[in-house]
């Protein structure tokens, strides 16, 4: 009997020690303003703040890390970490990812964006077809979404963590002919004016992708993937949610 008591209290011991370990999310190394970024060594942004606010409602400690796309996408696949953030969905990912629909931080529309000295010599009528003579920028292991993503002839350039900075330099010394990025990303480096004058944003964007909280099904997280999404939804009706958009630039 005593052997009993000893093992039961040794298994809840076990047990509770396991249940207050920070629950580990990668994110990206660049700057993707208003979304993510990090600002003097510290993880920030929209989806920074929607998760502080979901983890601080569920009582858990969330610990950020900061590792490369490709790295963040190995350490998932392997069960190394819990979640990554600002992860598309594709069916190769969901083998190894939960992607729950309460999870969505939020949705990121891409532009084909070149120099506007640039505006005669580029064309692009919204068509795969209309990129195929170009150089086109486009991020390592980042999703776009379809038919861009598995579009075939394509002068895709796949950048390691790009940064708007880096995609920017890469125009500006003729590395590339387009970039592919939110608008918003331009906001961080420049102002509406110089946006204006420096760079041509076509009309017709590449694609508008949801982006999740991406957990770990090798560490078996699906219960938590599923608790996180219900105290997502909760968090996303409240007063705070709005203000944060009003604050980032995402809402009124």
């Amino acid at each position: 009997m005593r052997v009993f008591i000893c093992f039961c209290l040794l298994f809840f011991s076990s047990f509770k020690a396991a249940s207050i370990e920070p629950v580990v999310i990668s994110h990206s190394k660049g700057n993707f303003y208003p979304f993510e970024y990090v600002e003097k060594g510290e993880f920030k942004g929209l989806h920074a703040d929607i998760i502080r606010g979901v983890a601080k409602q569920l009582n858990i400690k969330v610990t950020f890390v900061s590792l490369t796309w490709m790295r963040s996408i190995k350490d998932l696949s392997y069960g190394w970490i819990d979640a990554v953030s600002y992860f598309s969905y594709t069916p190769e990912r969901a083998i190894y990812a939960e992607f729950v629909p309460g999870n969505i931080l939020s949705s990121t529309t891409t532009w084909p964006i070149i120099l506007a000295q640039d505006k005669q010599r580029i064309l692009f009528d919204g068509t795969i077809a209309s990129l195929r003579p170009y150089r086109i920028a486009v991020g390592a292991g980042f999703k776009y979404g379809e038919p861009f993503d598995s579009a075939k002839g394509l002068l895709k350039v796949r950048i390691p963590e790009p940064s708007p900075q880096k995609l920017v330099d890469l125009l500006k010394f003729k590395r590339v002919d387009i970039i592919i990025t939110a608008k918003h990303s331009l906001r961080q480096l420049f102002s509406p004016q110089q946006i204006k004058q420096t760079f041509h944003i076509f009309d017709q964007p590449i694609a508008t992708n949801p982006v999740y909280l991406a957990f770990s099904k090798v560490k078996k997280h699906e219960v938590l993937a599923q608790r996180f999404a219900k105290a997502m939804s909760e968090f996303k009706a409240s007063e705070e949610y709005r203000k944060l958009l009003v604050f980032y630039g995402e809402g009124e």
